[in-house]
């Protein structure tokens, strides 16, 4: 009897021993180390994930959308789970890519591959459907302009990063590219996101740049440079149009030119309109006469021989007109716009008045445009 009485209270000691050390630890899970396991809990069943705003739009001054961002995904591929597992052929024939290109992937000496970017939802969904092996997919931006071609030296275009490289793209990126958001999803024990009802819904704050082209004159320009390209086969064309009362743009068309949606020639991305210097023409003679005004008020009364359509000013530099005008008006030179007559009035200025106006007049100086390349032109003093 003292034996079994022994062994029942062993027993017992045992099982309270073992009661005393499970409630200790208990106490010390449970109580002490209590903010300890939630993080690791919390570290293994929630992840931080960040959300990009969608690229912003690009407007013409009608809210014709000229440049606008989609959600598309990328493709990547676990080689560990996917070796000797995936059926090659039915995801080369799923992803369109040659099966001996997704073979070499497969054996390459990486944990994770890149198998195609930019694909559609319609083609992510097909892909999902088959359930293979080690593939996932992560979002990404794609960069889409509607009108293809149309203002793509105003407009510019975005690298594969989404960040804009040239022209208005570039000159607005911060503002264009938005905010990033960060939220919390829940996992389940193999990783994969939990959708509750009332899951995270993140709102798209898409901002927008409207610009002072017009898309009808727009695309008129363009047709004409064409036109005007293979008539003349010069090395470039261009044009600019503008509203005289606003100096607004309206219209900014080079030649030839890039469709942003394709594969882009480096050598295209120039934007003649405001990297190039030009002569500006019958244009200047608003600067003389905006001098001999201001100079002398009396030379609207004031007549000019224009020599019969021919003037020689030196001794190599013979100056002429398109027609033989005689004796002409102040009023009357600016409407026929003759060179003699003009060439008679800035030689009566004086170089050093003349060239002072016409740095008044913005020669010499950039616009302000602000787009990539803009250079000042040349006025020599």
């Amino acid at each position: 009897m003292k034996i079994i009485k022994l062994r029942i209270i062993t027993v017992f000691l045992f099982v309270f021993l073992e009661f005393i050390i499970i409630s200790f630890r208990l106490f010390q899970v449970q109580i002490v180390n209590n903010n300890f396991f939630l993080k690791k809990v919390s570290a293994q069943s929630k992840m931080v994930k960040k959300h990009q705003d969608l690229r912003g739009n690009i407007f013409d001054r009608n809210m014709r959308l000229l440049a606008t961002s989609i959600n598309v995904e990328t493709c990547y591929l676990e080689t560990r789970k996917a070796k000797g597992k995936i059926d090659v052929k039915l995801f080369s024939k799923c992803i369109n890519i040659p099966t001996n290109e997704i073979i070499s992937k497969i054996n390459q000496d990486k944990n994770v591959v890149l198998i195609k970017r930019k694909l559609l939802p319609n083609e992510v969904l097909n892909i999902k459907s088959k359930n293979f092996p080690g593939i996932f997919f992560q979002r990404e931006q794609l960069r889409y302009y509607p009108e293809n071609s149309m203002a793509n030296h105003v407009i510019g275009f975005v690298g594969t990063d989404n960040t804009g490289l040239s022209g208005v793209e570039h000159l607005f990126n911060d503002f264009l590219t938005g905010k990033s958001k960060k939220y919390t999803i829940t996992k389940d024990g193999k990783g994969r996101e939990i959708v509750f009802n009332d899951s995270v819904k993140l709102d798209e704050e898409v901002r927008s740049v409207k610009l002072t082209i017009d898309g009808r004159i727009q695309h008129i320009v363009e047709r004409e440079l064409k036109k005007a390209y293979a008539s003349n086969s010069p090395r470039n064309i261009t044009s600019i149009i503008q509203n005289p009362m606003t100096g607004e743009i309206l219209a900014m068309a080079s030649y030839p030119s890039f469709n942003p949606n394709g594969k882009i020639d480096v050598k295209m991305l120039k934007n003649p309109s405001i990297s190039d210097a030009y002569e500006p023409g019958s244009v200047f003679k608003i600067v003389p006469a905006a001098a001999a005004l201001e100079r002398y008020p009396n030379i609207v009364n004031e007549k000019f021989f224009c020599e019969n359509g021919s003037y020689k000013l030196a001794k190599n530099i013979t100056i002429n007109d398109h027609e033989k005008y005689g004796v002409l008006s102040f009023e009357q030179m600016l409407a026929y716009s003759s060179n003699i007559g003009f060439a008679k009035l800035a030689d009566r200025i004086g170089k050093n008045d003349l060239w002072q106006f016409a740095r008044a007049f913005g020669f010499g100086m950039s616009t302000g445009i602000e787009l990539t390349g803009e250079i000042n032109g040349k006025l020599m003093p």
